[in-house]
This record gives C-alpha cells, structure tokens and sequence, in this order.
C-alpha cells in the first residue's frame, strides 16, 4: 500500500511531509530534486490544515539541504 492507497488521519498527513520529498525526488536527477518545492510537498498529500502548513516547509528543506550537502562533499572529494 503506497500512502496515496493509505487512509491518512491528519496528525499522520504531517508526519508524512518528511517522506513525500524523497519519494517525490526518486528517479530524479539532482537538480531536478532541488526544485521539488513545499506547494508540490502539500500537493502530493492533498492538503493540509493552516496549523499544519508549515510540516511541509521542513520535509522540502531537508532534502534541499541533504542533496546540497552531498555535492559539497562530492567536491570537496573532486568528484563532479
């Protein structure tokens, strides 16, 4: 079952911001991983309340950061 099969309560929607960016980025190349936004985060759950918003900020920048983290260590490997 995939967590769009899932029935999702909403406690478990915003646990579920932090999964949706590297399953959004599967199969992508890293650039196009970077460019994975918060709108597309909240889309892919179908929503969320105001209160909750935000959940899908910090899924979004933690892969922002964790893909920008591997290229400065790529380079500083000399790796391109």
């Amino acid at each position: 079952m995939t967590h769009r099969e899932a029935p999702i309560c909403i406690p478990t929607k915003s646990w579920s911001t932090s999964c949706i960016p590297g399953e959004l980025a599967r199969g992508k190349r890293l650039e196009e991983a970077l460019a994975i936004t918060d709108d597309d985060v909240l889309r892919e759950i179908g929503g969320l309340p105001d209160a909750n918003v935000h959940c899908s900020s910090l899924g979004a920048k933690v892969l922002h950061m964790a893909i920008k983290d591997y290229l400065r260590k790529q380079s500083e490997k000399g790796v391109s």
